[in-house]
C-alpha cells in the first residue's frame, strides 16, 4: 500500500491461540496470555486458566494501520499470582503479505530470553474494507471492571459497541476521566 491517503485501513487480529509453548511452570499448568505491541498501541488476551502448551483465545482486535509500519511485536507470559508473570517467549509479526493480498493466516514463532524456539502464536489478520463490521475495539487500557471482577476474568483490553458508534478518541478520555476517579477514590480524595 502506497500511502493510505485520508483515512488509514483497519487491520483485524484474531489471535487464535499458541502452540508447543515451553513450559515454565514447574508445579501446575500455566496460564497463559499474549500481548500484542503495534508502535506502542498494546493489545492483551485473557489468560487462558491452567492452557499449558496449547491455549486458545479466539480473540478479535482492531486498529488503524499507521503508514510505513509492516510489523509487530508479539508477547507470551504466563500469569502468577504470586509473583511477577513469567516471560515464555516473543517475536516478530511482519504484516506485508496482509498489506499485499489482504488476509494473512501464520503461526509466528516466538524465542525465549536464550533466542531458543518457545512455541508458536496462530494469528490471522485483514484488512477491512468497511468499519461496519467493527464490534469490538481494543485501547490501550484496561476495561471497566465490576468490584468482582479481575483483569484476567475481563480479559484486557475489550469494549463493546454497546457504548454506541463512539470513536477511539471518546472512548479512552471517557476511560481516563472514569481511571482518574477511581483513583482518588482509592486514594480518599474523593467520594
Amino acid at each position: 500500500m502506497d500511502g493510505y491517503g485520508s483515512l488509514n485501513p483497519v487491520l483485524e487480529i484474531t489471535v487464535h491461540g499458541c502452540s508447543k509453548l515451553k513450559n515454565m511452570s514447574f508445579f501446575t499448568k500455566q496460564h497463559p496470555y499474549v500481548w500484542l505491541d503495534y508502535v506502542g498501541m498494546e493489545f492483551r488476551t485473557t489468560t487462558h486458566k491452567e492452557g499449558g502448551n496449547n491455549p486458545t483465545y479466539n480473540q478479535k482486535y482492531y486498529f488503524r494501520l499507521i503508514e510505513d509500519v509492516d510489523q509487530l511485536d508479539v508477547h507470551v507470559y504466563s500469569k502468577n499470582s504470586v509473583a511477577t508473570d513469567t516471560f515464555i517467549g516473543s517475536g516478530r509479526v511482519y504484516l506485508q503479505r496482509v498489506l499485499s493480498v489482504g488476509y494473512d493466516e501464520t503461526a509466528w514463532p516466538i524465542v525465549d530470553k536464550h533466542k531458543k524456539f518457545a512455541g508458536e502464536v496462530k494469528l490471522s489478520m485483514a484488512i477491512l474494507q468497511s468499519e461496519a463490521r467493527i464490534t469490538r475495539i481494543a485501547p490501550s487500557a484496561p476495561p471497566l471492571m465490576n468490584d468482582t471482577e479481575s483483569v484476567e476474568d475481563v480479559g484486557l483490553p475489550m469494549f463493546t459497541n454497546a457504548l454506541g458508534n463512539i470513536s477511539v478518541e471518546k472512548l479512552l478520555e471517557k476511560l481516563g476521566l472514569f481511571l482518574i476517579t477511581k483513583a482518588l477514590e482509592y486514594i480518599g480524595l474523593r467520594s
